[in-house]
């Protein structure tokens, strides 16, 4: 997974890590990450709680520029997985624009998904909101399951034929 910098700082970032760990842990696969030392640093400190579960390394990469790089580190069944962002936000990079082209040409015989996580109106301050936003997105996000798992069970019940 390739992570451009100060994706970190992005209002959905800690909610994509874990859903992102989720998916991994349900598809029994393991997850690279690659992005700066900072950014990465952010990562691993989210992706704690999936640390022993899943198999996670972490790979220090600061050359956008040399973006064609990734041909040679996947391998044929990989899920290739691009954060992006949106021009004008703190993670946004110029070179990302070049993606669909990147990946229509040098990336026909690999899997991938471009990821575009949640980002808010430039006018809200990140600092106010970043600390909570993981922790209240994953309680909304595990008690709207729950209510969703006791909704089912309660159809059920009610509703056999």
């Amino acid at each position: 997974m390739a992570v451009p910098p100060n994706a970190e700082t992005e209002p959905g970032f800690t909610h994509w890590v874990h859903k992102l760990g989720d998916v991994a842990k349900e598809a029994g696969m393991k997850v690279s990450f690659f992005g700066t030392e900072q950014t990465l640093a952010a990562i691993e400190i989210v992706s704690e709680r999936h640390k022993d579960i899943i198999p996670i390394t972490y790979t220090r990469f600061d050359a956008w520029e040399d973006f064609l790089i990734f041909t040679r580190e996947l391998a044929a069944n990989d899920l290739f997985i691009i954060v992006s962002s949106r021009k004008g936000y703190n993670s946004y990079i110029e070179l990302l624009n070049k993606l669909p082209y990147y990946l229509s040409r040098y990336f026909t015989r690999h899997s991938y998904i471009i990821l575009y996580p949640e980002q808010l109106d430039t006018s809200i301050n990140m600092a106010d909101i970043q600390q909570a936003d993981g922790k209240l997105i994953e309680t909304i996000s595990e008690q709207f399951g729950a209510i969703n798992e006791a909704g089912k069970r309660i159809r059920k019940k009610f509703w056999k034929k």
